[in-house]
């Protein structure tokens, strides 16, 4: 089996021949980590231009931005990125992207959990401290925590990285995921 494939595809919807990307990891059993890939990434060698978010500063800001409150807000903006990794692909991914010919992706993994993926999101709501609701994963794991809170978060992405709620069973999410020691991990799931 193949160790790891990136896959991006432009697509063109046949109506109105407008282009859009879709793009994500493909993490194969055996294969290497993420982060080992980013090191080996052949789609931007060497990421010249990156820049990791514990090193951005004011200074990364175009001219006429550089300002605290534009910092804050960048900096918010990466707190809220998520890496989202998929571990089921849902039986009902359709088989061509809307209106064209094209395939969609994953649909020849339709109801398998063959291949992992992963992609990013950001996330959209939260909720916190909802008090005595078990949550649905540490009850399925005969894991309860002695104060029963959670946090609740909706998180946002785009269909081809997760489609339907039978994916998101198998979802589980990275936050602050941006260093290589990945010391400051926290994880959501499903």
């Amino acid at each position: 089996m193949d160790s790891l494939t990136t896959t991006s595809a432009v697509v063109r919807n046949d109506k109105d021949n407008i282009p859009f990307i879709s793009e994500c990891e493909l993490l194969f059993e055996g294969g290497p980590n993420s982060s080992e890939l980013f090191k080996s990434c052949e789609k931007n060698p060497g990421h010249t231009n990156f820049i990791p978010v514990n090193e951005f500063s004011l200074n990364h800001l175009p001219p006429g931005a550089q300002n605290k409150e534009n910092e804050r807000l960048v900096k918010q903006i990466c707190d809220r990125t998520v890496k989202i990794n998929v571990g089921y692909t849902s039986p009902n991914r359709p088989d061509t992207y809307p209106g064209t010919t094209a395939p969609y992706p994953f649909m020849k993994y339709k109801g398998t959990d063959r291949v992992k993926r992963c992609g990013t999101g950001y996330i959209y709501n939260e909720f916190q401290n909802i008090e005595d609701i078990i949550c649905p994963i540490c009850k399925i794991n005969n894991k309860y925590h002695e104060d029963k809170s959670h946090m609740w978060v909706t998180v946002r992405t785009a269909a081809h990285v997760v489609f339907d709620d039978l994916e998101v069973e198998s979802v589980t999410c990275e936050m602050f995921y941006d260093t290589e020691e990945r010391e400051n991990v926290k994880l959501l799931h499903g």
